[in-house]
């Protein structure tokens, strides 16, 4: 659901030796379902390739911290369930800029 969904950058970096931008991001919000459960919030890392000739994105590929069955079964018995939920985007901006793990 878009009013309660929150998308929060964490890192971009840009690749010019392998045409990548990477993004790393968190996103936490409620499932489109009749009761609205939350989703606990994670991280995904996007990496978008770019056309070298045109300098358009040419590919997008997402990966997220947690597996999908962890976030399926957390939506439905609670945030408690499988791995933790992600840090405040402020301490995961701070890890990042540490140079730490950031789940």
């Amino acid at each position: 659901m878009q009013a309660t969904s929150k998308v929060e950058i964490i890192t971009v970096t840009a690749n010019t030796s392998n045409n990548t931008i990477v993004v790393v991001w968190r996103l936490e919000g409620r499932v489109n379902l009749p009761f609205k459960p939350k989703i606990k919030p994670y991280v995904v890392t996007t990496t978008f390739g770019i056309d070298s000739s045109s300098g358009l994105i040419n590919s997008q590929l997402d990966e997220f911290a947690v597996p999908g069955w962890d976030l399926l079964l957390s939506t439905f018995l609670g945030a408690g369930f499988g791995a933790a939920p992600a840090r405040p985007v402020e301490q995961l901006k701070a890890a990042a800029a540490a140079g730490q793990k950031l789940q």
